[in-house]
């Protein structure tokens, strides 16, 4: 995927919209088996100061693992949502990254 420094593009639905993101890879902690990634283009910078999403996948078993999304961000007004339609996303990727990689059996 890359290393820090490694600026990616995403496109992606987002609330039904068809978005384009473009994030730069911030931090790998191999340790934490973790990756975060900082908006610096697109629709959430329209709403959000800063926008900061961390994907960890933490062993579970000897053949699996849990993926925990953390997103950090700083709204440009109370009045901006949470969004919650970033979570969303987050879950149906990474049901669709479990879907073609099935746990093992042991």
């Amino acid at each position: 995927m890359g290393k820090p420094g490694t600026v990616i593009t995403w496109t992606y639905k987002h609330d039904g919209v068809t978005e384009i993101a473009k994030e730069i890879i911030e931090e790998i902690d191999d340790e934490k088996n973790s990756t975060t990634f900082k908006v610096i283009e697109g629709h959430l910078l329209d709403k959000y100061n800063s926008f900061y999403v961390t994907v960890q996948a933490i062993p579970k078993g000897e053949h699996s693992c849990l993926a925990r999304w953390t997103i950090k961000y700083e709204k440009k007004s109370e009045d901006v949502p949470d969004p919650q339609g970033i979570v969303n996303l987050a879950i149906e990727m990474t049901k669709g990254i479990e879907a073609h990689h099935p746990p093992k059996q042991a």
